[in-house]
């Protein structure tokens, strides 16, 4: 939860524009059963999964 929710602060501190985005395994096995990524919790995110995961799906 850490990698995720403090991307923010550290790119105002270092001036930088992270924006990775981060799954829980917990997550990463939900997909793999095929269960919705707002089921999951993705929508949830400080930085939104959910683009990558179109794009591993070839949706981009």
């Amino acid at each position: 939860m850490n990698l995720d929710l403090r991307q923010q602060q550290v790119n105002r501190k270092e001036r930088k524009g992270f924006n990775i985005p981060v799954l829980y395994i917990t997550q990463v096995i939900g997909l793999a059963l095929g269960i919705a990524p707002e089921k999951l919790g993705m929508d949830l995110h400080a930085v939104d999964p959910r683009p990558l995961l179109k794009k591993l799906e070839g949706g981009e």
